[in-house]
Order: C-alpha cells, then sequence, then structure tokens
C-alpha cells in the first residue's frame, strides 16, 4: 500500500479525509501540527488545548492509524505570527491562511514526510488535483484554492486532497457513517486558528500598543484622530466615531483616509507583488478570472506588466485591501496569485 502522510487538526474534515484515504487502499500517517494560542489574560502564547489532538488521537484510533504528534509552535511565531504584526505596522491587513499553507503549514508537512520517508502529502483542503494542475473543488461553496494559490508548485504532484469530489454536507454523512460522533456540532474553524480568548484587536493592542495618529478625509482635511492604524480596514464603516457616515478608503503610515462618498471604495486597476505561478506562465495568457478576497465572486480581468505587475479589472471593485492576496484563474484552474501591493 502506498504510505501518505496526512495532517489532521481534529475536525471533520481532515478526519474524513483520512478514513477517505484508507478506504481507497493509501496506508496513512496521521500528524497534527501543534501550534500556540496566545492568552489575553496571560499576554503570552501558551500551550493548546488538548481538546483537538485528543479527538484526532481518537479517530485515528478508531481507524487503526498510527497518530504523531509535530510540536512547531516556535515556527508559528518567527513565521506566521511575525508576518501577521510586520503587514499590520506597515498599513497592510495580511491574509494569514494563505501565508500559513505556502511558509508554515505544508512547509512542516512536507518536512514531516520527509522525515517519514514518504512521498505524499494529503489535507482536508476543499480542491482538486488534476493533471498537476490545482482546481476549484466541486463544493464551490466551501473551495479553498484562494488561500491554496501560493503553494509550490513542485508540490501539486505530491498533493492529494480527498474532499475535491464531495460537498460539505457528503462529508458530515460521512463523519456519521464512520461513527465520527464528536463532530455532530461541530462549529467552522476561524482563520485566526491562534485567538481564542481575545478579538484581532486586543492581540494587536497588546503587541503593537496604540499609536495615536489623524483621520483624514481625501482631501486631506483633519475629521479626528485615532489610537493605531492597525485597528481599522479598507471599507470599515462602523467604529470610526463619526456621527456622519464615512467609510476608510485608504492608510497611509498612521494615518487613516476617510471618505463620505460609498463611490470611492471602487476601484479597478491595482499593483500586485511576490507573484507564484502554479502553471508555466501568468503572463502566457492575459485574460483571467480574479478574485481579491475568499468570498467575493471572481470577476474578468487582466494582468499586464509595466514597472510593477498590474491588475485591470472589467469591473471596479470594492476595497481593494493592500496585504490581501489576488488570485488568479482560469475557468477553474488556480493560475496562480500574489499579494495586492
Amino acid at each position: 500500500m502506498t504510505k501518505i502522510v496526512v495532517g489532521v487538526s481534529g475536525g471533520v474534515d481532515s478526519s474524513v479525509s483520512l478514513a477517505l484515504l484508507k478506504e481507497k487502499g493509501f496506508s496513512p500517517i496521521a500528524v497534527s501540527l501543534v501550534i500556540p494560542v496566545y492568552d489575553i489574560n496571560k499576554k503570552r502564547f501558551v500551550k493548546p488545548s488538548k481538546k483537538e489532538i485528543n479527538l484526532a488521537k481518537d479517530v485515528c484510533k478508531k481507524l487503526n492509524i498510527k497518530h504523531f504528534v509535530y510540536d512547531v509552535s516556535d515556527s508559528f511565531v518567527a513565521s506566521v505570527i511575525e508576518y501577521i504584526l510586520k503587514d499590520y505596522k506597515k498599513g497592510k491587513v495580511p491574509n494569514p491562511c494563505a501565508f500559513c499553507n505556502r511558509f508554515f503549514k505544508f512547509k512542516w508537512l512536507f518536512d514531516f514526510a520527509k522525515k517519514k520517508n514518504v512521498s505524499l502529502v494529503a489535507t482536508g483542503h476543499y480542491a482538486k488535483i488534476e493533471d498537476g494542475f490545482l482546481k476549484k473543488a466541486k463544493d464551490i461553496s466551501k473551495d479553498q484554492t484562494y488561500g491554496l494559490c501560493f503553494l509550490k508548485k513542485a508540490w501539486l504532484k505530491r498533493l492529494v486532497f480527498p474532499l475535491g469530489e464531495i460537498t460539505k454536507k457528503e462529508v458530515y454523512s460521512l463523519a456519521e457513517e464512520y461513527g465520527f460522533l464528536a463532530f455532530k456540532k461541530e462549529k467552522q474553524s476561524q482563520d485566526l486558528c491562534f485567538l481564542k480568548t481575545c478579538s484581532i484587536n486586543d492581540f494587536l493592542k497588546a503587541f503593537l500598543k496604540e499609536t495615536p495618529g489623524k483621520i483624514i478625509d481625501i482631501n486631506d482635511n483633519l475629521l479626528g484622530t485615532h489610537q493605531g492604524s492597525w485597528f481599522f480596514t479598507c471599507g470599515q464603516r462602523k467604529g470610526l466615531g463619526f456621527s456622519k457616515k464615512y467609510f476608510v478608503v485608504k492608510k497611509q503610515k498612521n494615518k487613516v483616509v476617510v471618505t463620505d462618498k460609498e463611490k470611492d471604495l471602487y476601484t479597478k486597476r491595482f499593483s500586485v507583488t511576490k507573484l507564484n505561478f502554479l502553471t508555466n506562465d501568468l503572463f502566457s495568457k492575459n485574460q483571467f478570472l480574479i478574485k481579491t478576497r475568499y468570498s467575493q465572486k471572481p470577476v474578468e480581468g487582466k494582468v499586464i506588466k509595466n514597472k510593477d505587475i498590474e491588475v485591470i479589472l472589467k469591473n471596479p471593485q470594492r476595497s481593494i485591501t493592500p496585504g490581501q492576496v489576488c488570485v488568479f484563474y482560469n475557468k477553474d484552474v488556480c493560475v496562480g496569485g500574489g499579494f495586492i501591493k
């Protein structure tokens, strides 16, 4: 039987993936990556609850699969947390999942596979690998190719996504069939998996502190002050402290720029950086379907090379945010992506 390393979190998706792989004749080796959580009361990162690890252990025991625990806490703080804080400090809004998948999660899964002399790696992501291409999942509402756009192209031939051809509803049905009853009332996981006891603003306040700055309109008129630009995001309307309706248009260092006209939030041209190609060349085809947010419906657009790599959308989109990810599709194939500059 072909050995395969499977990343398991203790959740329903990775657990069902594990069972499906065994059913298909693979010999799975399960591994849980341990990452820390930030404790707002202790003001530091601590070891996570063993609840998820124990769930993963129970599933593996039920399936008679070896389960390993790989503590990569220090690496998580040094890579993912550092990236998050660095981007917020620059006035950007980072995308932790997309960054983590490339530079942390899959990196360590392949590292563990190498230690076990195993070539293949699987996870419970909703995506498909076909003919060496990363493609959208059958369940479009759960498709996760947006957050996988920075994977190394060389990894694709070694990756397996067992949930690519089934829906979330079918996953829950399978979980019941396999006797994984602990998942009946499972909450959906959040993007900021390291925050269990506080909000992102509490976290930023603890690490970046409060740094007073100006709130100005698009004509540079002073409207008020704030306690740190990192507490705001493009398109934000609530929490600005004005009786009049304003929206955050952009952030300039520690200045927050607002407008009272919602149309000012829309743009169709922007630049991207740190492009990652999952096919031979992003520029071999000029027209794409493009997403600038995970939940956004893809829109038509093109990519051109000037001094920067520029994206021009057919129709303007709301609140395109520096630091977020722009992903390019050719029909259902994820061609690649880059960070919005």
